[in-house]
């Protein structure tokens, strides 16, 4: 991973930032999760969209899809059924050039794939985000230290990561020191 491109040039990835919160409607004060990865199996975009949606739907926070695949339909119909009153952006596919400028404008990844590395973490550590991710990521132990730069839940378990979510916008002025940590 480019990391140096994910950053952007000095400036631009504040520019990034206020351009994409501008788009999606939403404040510094938002905390901004997203998910970027292929809506398939093992990448499990279904659990990402329902743990957001058992959230206050009155809770500061906006989660924004980025992807396609089979399983679109599946994360689509489960926030439909969960009233769609929570904030949910599906962007669908972006080209690959646009992803430092959305992840610029995030402040957590959510991953709650099943797989051996994760490239989508390390692209968001090069981003300098904070990491939600599954146990089943082989990668997180290389990547996340829980409690600096991200946390931990048991893949498929979508009340932990519902919770963990809830545990982040509760403490959201945590963020910009997990952010730093995942430059680091």
């Amino acid at each position: 991973v480019d990391n140096a491109w994910f950053q952007g040039a000095p400036g631009q990835r504040d520019e990034w930032r206020a351009s994409v919160r501008r788009e999606l409607g939403v404040d510094e004060n938002t905390v901004v999760f997203i998910y970027t990865s292929k809506h398939r199996e093992p990448k499990r975009p279904q659990d990402a969209v329902e743990a957001f949606c058992r959230l206050a739907p009155d809770a500061n926070a906006l989660l924004l899809v980025l992807g396609d695949g089979v399983l679109r339909r599946q994360a689509e119909d489960v926030f439909a059924r969960a009233g769609g009153r929570h904030r949910v952006v599906f962007r669908g596919l972006v080209p690959y050039g646009e992803f430092p400028r959305y992840l610029a404008g995030a402040d957590v990844l959510v991953f709650p794939s099943v797989e051996n590395w994760g490239m989508a973490m390390n692209e968001a550590l090069g981003a300098g985000l904070a990491v939600l991710t599954s146990d089943q990521i082989a990668g997180w132990m290389d990547m996340v230290v829980p409690g600096e730069n991200g946390w931990v839940f048991p893949a498929g378990d979508v009340a932990t990561l519902s919770a963990r979510m809830a545990k982040v916008i509760a403490e959201r002025d945590r963020i910009p020191a997990m952010k730093t940590a995942s430059l680091a």
